[in-house]
């Protein structure tokens, strides 16, 4: 049997001081049929440099720069770094995670093992101060793409984020990521995949990668709240129009209860509240939501961009939460 080649797509901006973890570990893979596309989104720092003389040698890797005309973001450099890729395989990786040396290995044997499986992922840990962890809440699915799909729609616990999975490229050649969104992005991108193109899977419960978790080496960034709170509308609109199209109902309940979650874990003083406002409009608009629904929203909204973590906030917080779900679920 042959050895398939892999193509693994990294979008890269800013990470001088941790791209060459990722780097080693898939330089390290026990599966040596694999190619490395590293797509810069327009870094500032030193990660062109470093990433030049890491790879000066090395033939696999390939060091690209997003096109002038794509617009800026991780989506844009995966749709390209897929555009150019040799693959049979694809694996789109973040430019901090690290890989198992033996993630290529296994999961080329999976599809060897099982021939009609479109996608296989395996299990995700944490990597938190070089301290390599399993994940707190770990979710295996199997079964049908709309078993998938449907745990996917909950918005809570997913059953994988975008590092996860090992793609066939034929089943890529019709879905590409939405490169408005700045948030959600790898859940906007598997619900449509799911619910288009119909896949076959398998999950195996066996950690092969490792995401940091944000610490003082890799803090977020001041927007990212700002872009949580910008991307909220952007998803549902794709999801919605995707499910419509696929004849799938939208549970309008759990993407209100999803709102509200994130309005309340990302709604803070970083974000402009005209940003709140135009938020709820545009999620008013696709979902109709009701007046006390949008009146607890803005309640909430602005309870968390003034006074959190203040006296009297949780007392507060915990009425709306409790009126706003007792709507909903109605």
């Amino acid at each position: 049997m042959k050895d398939n080649l892999i193509s693994i797509i990294i979008p890269s901006y800013n990470r001088a001081n941790l791209i060459l973890e990722t780097l080693e570990s898939i330089k390290n893979q026990t599966y040596s049929n694999w190619e490395c596309i590293i797509v810069d989104d327009g870094s500032t720092d030193d990660t062109e440099q470093v990433v030049n003389d890491y790879i000066i040698d090395k033939s696999r890797f390939s060091y690209q720069h997003r096109p002038l005309n794509k617009p800026k973001g991780a989506n844009a450099c995966r749709n390209y770094g897929l555009s150019i890729s040799n693959g049979d395989y694809i694996i789109f990786f973040d430019s901090d995670d690290v890989l198992v040396s033996t993630a290529f290995e296994n999961r080329i044997k999976e599809f060897q093992k099982n021939d009609n499986v479109d996608i296989v992922i395996f299990e995700m840990g944490k990597f938190v101060n070089n301290d390599l962890k399993a994940k707190d809440k770990s979710l295996v699915i199997n079964g049908s793409w709309k078993v998938a799909l449907d745990h996917f729609l909950t918005l809570k616990i997913l059953p994988w984020s975008i590092c996860r999975p090992t793609f066939k490229k034929s089943v890529l050649e019709n879905i590409k990521f939405n490169e408005t969104l700045q948030r959600f992005q790898d859940v906007d991108f598997n619900i449509r995949l799911l619910a288009t193109v119909k896949p076959n899977y398998i999950s195996i419960p066996l950690i092969d990668c490792y995401y940091r978790v944000a610490d003082n080496n890799n803090p977020r960034k001041p927007e990212f709240f700002q872009h949580v709170i910008e991307s909220v509308g952007i998803f549902i609109e794709s999801i919605m129009s995707c499910l419509d199209d696929s004849n799938i109902t939208l549970p309008k309940e759990k993407i209100k209860e999803w709102i509200f979650e994130i309005i309340n874990n990302y709604m803070n003083s970083k974000v402009d509240i005209s940003t709140l406002y135009k938020t709820i409009s545009k999620s008013n608009d696709l979902l109709d939501l009701n007046k006390k629904e949008l009146f607890l929203l803005y309640s909430l909204g602005y309870l968390n961009k003034t006074f959190k973590n203040k006296k009297g906030y949780y007392f507060l917080y915990k009425r709306i939460k409790n009126k706003y779900f007792n709507i909903i679920i109605k």
